[in-house]
């Protein structure tokens, strides 16, 4: 998924909403397990305690944790932008969305050798 988001938002502010908005699209989608990985330490770790962010953000951290607990199995974790390069290709992505894109079974060919070395990284982190 890629969603372009107002400029006016802080780096910050955008990855709480990444992150509810990612949450939310799982159920969505009937996801019953997940992995989150966000390259925003403070929002990685708001969501695993449940609270301790800045204001503007608490909100969102508020419905990212209501839509995350409805999973049954959730992973979070932070990672930095070096170790999360899709996360990182989406945003300059979705720079020319003009609201929000999803892919089920595909990926544009564009990422599609980033997909492919994250999923090999996440499968050797999992091992």
């Amino acid at each position: 998924m890629a969603q372009n988001f107002s400029p006016a938002l802080t780096p910050v502010e955008i990855e709480a909403v990444a992150a509810s908005r990612a949450l939310e699209f799982g159920l969505e989608i009937s996801l019953a397990e997940a992995v989150l990985a966000g390259d925003s330490e403070l929002i990685m770790n708001a969501l695993k305690s449940g609270s301790g962010t800045i204001a503007s953000v608490q909100p969102l951290v508020q419905d990212a944790i209501i839509f995350s607990d409805s999973y049954t199995k959730l992973l979070s974790s932070h990672c930095r932008r070096d170790g999360n390069k899709l996360a990182h290709s989406l945003a300059r992505y979705s720079i020319n969305v003009s609201d929000y894109v999803v892919w089920m079974e595909e990926v544009p060919l564009s990422l599609f050798s980033v997909v492919q070395n994250d999923l090999t990284t996440l499968a050797n982190q999992v091992q």
